[in-house]
């Protein structure tokens, strides 16, 4: 025994839920999180060999859903209701917002390029095709790796329509 008073416990016992799990005995990470991060390891080093498959299974993804919902009807459910838009224009319009995504992330000004046409179309007919959301994905790119002056192009050229929709429909 010393004559010392005992210095306080550095690890005091806490509950299990508070801080973070103790580390393996590997020094790592507990096993499901090494899991999922070697996914992700392995899928972002395949997405950098051929970034076209990728691509292109984004741009498969969104044709379908864009001609999902032309084919069952629900660009009916957002539209005015005096639409001028025919259905073939209604799916023009559905798969010109959704087929340039592929070159999204090689060039994404053509692409918001591309799809600004069919963006005034689709407001100025009254169809409000849902497809018309795509845009964010390349202005997304835009504001993600360009310029300052780019990206007040691509803000123009995404607000575009919304001034259009205030001219078209004022009480909006």
């Amino acid at each position: 025994m010393t004559d010392r008073p005992r210095a306080a416990d550095p690890h005091p016992a806490t509950d299990d839920a508070e801080g973070p799990p103790p580390p393996t005995a590997s020094g790592g990470t507990a096993p499901l999180t090494r899991t999922i991060r070697n996914a992700l390891d392995r899928l972002r080093a395949f997405d950098r060999r051929r970034p076209r498959v990728w691509d292109a299974a984004v741009t498969a993804f969104w044709v379908v859903a864009a001609v999902l919902d032309y084919t069952s009807g629900g660009w009916r459910n957002v539209a005015r209701d005096d639409v001028t838009a025919s259905e073939p224009l209604v799916l023009l319009m559905s798969l010109c917002f959704s087929l340039p995504l592929l070159w999204r992330r090689t060039h994404p000004m053509a692409v918001l390029l591309l799809m600004a046409p069919a963006s005034l179309v689709n407001i100025w007919t009254g169809a409000v095709v849902q497809a018309a959301l795509l845009q964010l994905i390349p202005v997304f790119q835009i504001v993600l790796r360009s310029s300052f002056r780019t990206v007040g192009a691509a803000g123009a050229l995404f607000l575009a329509p919304v001034v259009a929709v205030g001219v078209r429909i004022p009480s909006a």
